[in-house]
């Protein structure tokens, strides 16, 4: 790289110099793409040649609106090459934003992907631009298409033109833009190299989305300017950053404060769930660790910690920071860890590093020094008169933070008040950031000017400071605080992994975290009110809390407290953070949102909702949930996959990161070959009763009939019905005493070739549970150990020419109401056609709902055995996945009915119903 290098298409010039060395390496779900520098090159001298003349017409303002991507990156490059101005966008802009920004750059061609695009022709913009498709490479709105080979000359720029156009993020009101010039833009890349942050043989991990112009610059230019990889991840989950850093052998990420936070509490969660020593022995090596690097320079984590370096690959050395403030003792923790940690400060309007704490400094309570060829000074006079006489122990005054050098912009776009407001004096930029510089040069900050809160007291408080507090407690997840109305007032998420699933003391253990937190600071700094909500804050890409959406969404929050409770509607896609949003980009994980969001309609269901206290899953309901998700993804969640899952969230990341090839098994084949998925002790349960069990089976049957009959006042309505030939019966279910009562109902010859489906939960809890239910022919369900044991044995059953009773809504019924029925009944019948007996239990529900340990006795309970149905019947030519809905909503309806009319055996009353014939 030219230490002279002024323009950015000087850098794209030398890109061919770099051969056939790696440039991209993009990670997908299965496999990954390689770039050279030979091929990116390439593709932006071909993509510039037909850019040239598109920007004669169309202006040369060019947004880039998609993922991450080595298309991206090339698109990127060539609009510089060729001349033009590239306006990186934020892919999950609203509308709103998206419009503003499209609008006020007068951008005439745009490069997005297929659902950014489709975003943009829906805003109904004054000037129409054109777009090409940045994910498809064939068609003529392809950016392939644009590709016509060398330009005949590339336009060449000069230092002060402008090269890219970023708008600021918005975290305290409407994005403003910001030219950068090629000089802005060129000096960056040497100054980090002089600042020894990024060498020569690096590897760079870049999970930052590039429309930031920290990425941009840091992240992409940098690496390309000195022939390094750039290695993207499959996506924002923690696990496939892992696997980037392993495979891809990174030596550095590109980052912000809140991926090192989530990498950090991922490893000490991971150690804490090995028990109360296994935490205690850790905190306790990184405290020493700590200690070594602090004091002596020794960076020994690797050697204490071995097994997590293993993890991430022996290669990654630095984890580079920026974006906002790093936490000192986070900084810390990682350096525990192994890591070395590099801190920068900047802005867009710095494009962007103003000053870098390269690895080793020693201080990391400060955002470093200036990097070459920047000066910056405080102006106390810019600050607020309180935080103005403030002053530091070596009698530094703390102020405004200026800066000025070859990296600051020349003004905002279409903006001249906000301009002349940001350069109080000619070539000094107002940064907008309080700190101080102390003997050694070293630059702290102390918080934005425009987010200074000043109490009635007069007390100076930054909220930053004020959230960190609170956030230390493990029960708080995430803390804004604002100031409004003379009260400092905060919104709490919760820490749903840290609380456990006790939502009834859900209020009171945050009442005491924030109580206990107050009580360690000054009183003024004590929040005066405060909401606990579900939904995660607003953020940007990078992490920053967007200040100016707080108060109104802690107005919601108090709405929905005075309405007794949150609100009941799913939380938008588009309201939901940039992690959950990309989440969502994948299929599968769309898929199974948009199935919670109709499964658990009238809930409020956010990424962080509990699927205990928030939606009332327990183990037996994970069944189900475990069904649909095996059936819309191939993706099977066993007992250690559920074990883990605290959120929603949780549970889309693991449907995101499982691939169906690598860990899922064929769905079908619990169902098709159900044997091949048992295990021999397994099928144990399936084989018939030997003589001494047929014997003592007898003799449970005619006990158990004769206790029903004299403790219940038992009635049997249509037992004629039973078929002679094999059937799947399906009872509701209200009590622990269905089974009880329906082998009560049942003939023997009837029952002796009959199976029950039972809950591993209650039928197989110990050992004279496991005896009886044997000699009941009781078949174990069990969420726990994944979905396809459960169908496999089902399947079996029916398989081997038995009878099936299977409880098609999987749980009791609360209130005695039917319930919606489950997946598991409409799959055994999709692939089984056998004749379905419908029974309607009465009675059980008054004699021992949920709750009760024992029944009420002489109850009367009734038991309706329906007339067969066949599947053709329930399904009523449907196919696919509405054949499953289509096979639930027949046979629930057929129960149902049951129910309604007594002429069928509903309810019945002594004044109606008499013992029958088919009565005993």
């Amino acid at each position: 790289m030219s230490e002279q290098m002024q323009t950015v298409q000087e850098l794209i010039r030398g890109l061919s110099e770099h051969g056939k060395n790696p440039a991209i390496i993009a990670f997908h779900k299965e496999g990954k793409d390689f770039q050279t520098y030979k091929d990116l090159a390439e593709a932006v001298t071909s993509l510039a040649a037909g850019l040239t003349g598109l920007m004669r017409s169309n202006g040369r303002t060019i947004a880039l609106c998609a993922e991450n991507s080595p298309h991206w990156i090339a698109a990127a490059m060539a609009v510089i090459y060729a001349g033009g101005i590239i306006l990186p966008v934020d892919k999950q802009s609203d509308r709103q934003t998206l419009r503003h920004i499209l609008e006020d750059s007068g951008a005439g061609t745009i490069f997005a992907g297929r659902e950014q695009a489709d975003k943009i022709r829906r805003l109904d913009l004054p000037h129409k631009p054109h777009i090409y498709l940045i994910d498809t490479e064939e068609g003529e709105h392809s950016w392939r298409s644009l590709s016509t080979g060398e330009p005949d000359e590339t336009p060449t720029a000069a230092p002060d033109d402008i090269a890219a156009l970023f708008y600021t993020s918005g975290t305290t009101g409407r994005p403003k833009g910001v030219p950068l010039s090629h000089a802005n833009l060129a000096c960056q890349p040497e100054a980090i190299r002089q600042a020894n942050l990024i060498a020569g043989d690096d590897r760079v991990l870049l999970p930052l989305p590039l429309h930031h112009v920290y990425p941009f610059v840091i992240g992409m230019l940098t690496p390309l300017a000195l022939g390094l990889p750039i290695i993207f991840p499959a996506s924002l989950t923690g696990r496939e950053i892992i696997r980037a850093v392993a495979e891809g052998k990174a030596s550095i990420i590109i980052g912000v404060p809140r991926l090192y936070r989530t990498v950090y509490e991922g490893i000490r969660s991971r150690i804490a769930d090995r028990g109360p020593g296994a935490g205690i022995l850790f905190a306790a090596v990184l405290a020493l660790s700590r200690r070594l690097r602090h004091h002596f320079g020794i960076l020994a984590g690797s050697r204490f910690f071995p097994f997590i370096h293993s993890r991430f690959g022996s290669s990654l050395r630095v984890l580079a920071s920026g974006g906002s403030a790093l936490d000192a003792r986070l900084a810390g923790n990682l350096e525990g860890l192994g890591w070395q940690v590099a801190i920068g400060y900047g802005l867009t309007e710095t494009s962007p590093l103003i000053t870098i704490n390269p690895p080793g400094s020693g201080n990391l309570q400060s955002v470093g020094k200036p990097v070459k060829g920047v000066e910056i000074r405080i102006d106390a006079g810019t600050a607020p008169e309180e935080a103005s006489a403030a002053k530091t122990g070596q009698d530094h005054v703390s102020g405004q933070v200026l800066v000025r050098g070859p990296n600051v912009f020349g003004g905002y776009l279409h903006l001249q008040e906000e301009t002349e407001k940001a350069f109080p004096e000619k070539g000094w930029f107002l940064t907008g950031d309080l700190g101080r510089i102390d003997n050694e040069g070293f630059l702290y900050l102390h918080g934005r000017a425009k987010t200074l809160i000043v109490t009635e007291s007069g007390e100076n408080l930054q909220p930053e400071e004020i959230e960190e507090a609170y956030a230390q407690h493990p029960a708080i997840g995430e803390i804004g605080v604002f100031f409004s109305a003379g009260r400092l007032t905060g919104i709490i998420v919760p820490d749903v992994k840290k609380l456990g699933h006790d939502a009834d003391n859900l209020e009171d253990r945050i009442r005491d975290a924030v109580a206990k937190q107050a009580r360690k600071m000054p009183s003024y700094k004590a929040l005066a009110d405060y909401v606990i909500t579900r939904e995660a804050l607003p953020r940007t890409r990078l992490g920053k809390i967007r200040r100016h959406l707080l108060e109104e969404r802690f107005a919601r929050a108090k709405a929905g407290e005075k309405e007794g409770g949150l609100q009941r509607e799913p939380l938008p896609i588009a309201e939901m953070s940039d992690h959950d949003q990309a989440l969502l980009e994948d299929k599968n994980t769309l898929k199974i949102w948009q199935w919670l969001v109709r499964r658990y309609a009238g809930r409020r269901l956010t990424p962080d909702s509990s699927p205990g206290f928030d939606l009332g899953i327990d183990s037996l309901e994970w069944l189900d949930v475990s069904l649909e998700v095996q059936q819309r993804t191939g993706i099977e969640l066993d007992e250690e996959a559920i074990g883990g899952i605290e959120t929603i969230r949780d549970l889309l990341e693991m449907v995101s990161t499982r691939s169906k090839s690598e860990e899922s098994p064929d769905p079908e084949r619990p169902l098709q070959d159900p044997e091949s998925v048992l295990d021999a002790d397994q099928k144990r349960w399936l084989e018939p009763l030997g003589p001494v069990l047929a014997k003592l089976s007898f003799a449970a049957y005619h006990i158990n009939r004769i206790l029903m009959r004299s403790c219940f006042r038992l009635q049997v309505i249509g037992r004629k019905n039973l078929p002679e030939k094999q059937c799947l019966i399906t009872p509701n279910h209200l009590s622990y005493l269905d089974p009880l009562i329906i082998a009560a109902a049942l003939p023997y010859d009837f029952l002796h070739r009959t199976y029950f489906a039972g809950w591993t939960g209650v039928a197989f809890r110990n050992v004279f549970f496991r005896f009886a239910s044997r000699l009941a022919q009781t078949i174990p369900i069990d969420s726990r150990h994944g979905v396809s044991l459960s169908l496999a044995f089902g399947a079996a059953v029916l398989n081997r020419g038995n009878n099936l009773i299977w409880f098609p809504e999987g749980r009791r019924s609360t209130d005695g109401t039917l319930q919606e029925f489950k997946l598991g009944i409409s799959l055994l019948l999709e692939h089984y056609d056998v004749p379905v007996v419908p029974v309607n239990i009465s009675g059980t529900h008054e004699a021992m709902p949920v709750g009760r340990i024992f029944p009420r006795f002489f109850r009367k309970i009734t038991v309706t055995v329906g007339k067969p149905a066949a599947r053709d019947e329930l399904v009523q030519g449907q196919a696919g996945e509405a054949l499953r809905d289509r096979i639930r909503d027949g046979l629930r309806k057929k129960v149902a009915g049951l129910q309604d009319d007594p002429r069928k055996g509903g309810r019945p009353s002594p004044e109606k119903f008499t013992l029958s014939d088919d009565q005993e």
